[in-house]
């Protein structure tokens, strides 16, 4: 009768040098291998559009009169202008590579844009980091709220990545 393995001995490499191999080289193993997100698709699969039709919620806004009031907010005509600045910044292109990076990365990253402002606050209460004054205020404001929103946004945009990717993930 045989001895029984090691529940860790199947994942151990077989030689140092294929360890060296996959450090030099981390696409060679098999848990580093990027798994490619196709957009539309996962969309698809999750169910949105079928969804928003089911619970009838164009229709909704629609008899609500929340179309008319946004387009009486010049709300569409604003997102027609913007188009081309989405594009010429190349915003749909980030985007679309974000669906490469691992959603807990952009998560961290939305993180620590959140939290910079805060810490940068209790840094100025206890002394560590001058506090400014005069005019510089209203620079330090602004600076803390721009980064409150790049930190919303993206934590929003980690949110919806981790979706599709948890979308692609159940397709395989």
């Amino acid at each position: 009768m045989r001895a029984p393995r090691p529940i860790l001995l199947p994942l151990a490499p077989r030689r140092a040098n294929d360890v060296l191999g996959r450090l030099a080289d981390p696409s060679r193993s098999p848990r580093f291998a990027p798994r490619r997100v196709y957009l539309l698709k996962n969309i698809e699969d999750l169910g949105v559009a079928t969804a928003t039709a089911e619970l009838g919620l164009l229709s909704k806004a629609e008899e609500l009169g929340a179309f008319s009031t946004l387009e009486k907010l010049g709300a569409f005509s604003l997102i027609e202008k913007t188009l081309p600045l989405v594009e010429k910044l190349g915003l749909l292109s980030l985007f679309e590579d974000s669906l490469e990076t691992e959603a807990g990365l952009l998560f961290s990253l939305s993180g620590f844009i959140l939290a910079a402002g805060p810490v940068l606050f209790v840094l100025q209460i206890c002394g560590f980091v001058p506090s400014p004054s005069g005019p510089l205020i209203g620079v330090e404001v602004a600076a803390d709220a721009a980064l409150l929103a790049l930190g919303a946004v993206g934590f929003a945009g980690a949110f919806a990545i981790s979706k599709l990717q948890l979308a692609a993930d159940d397709a395989i």
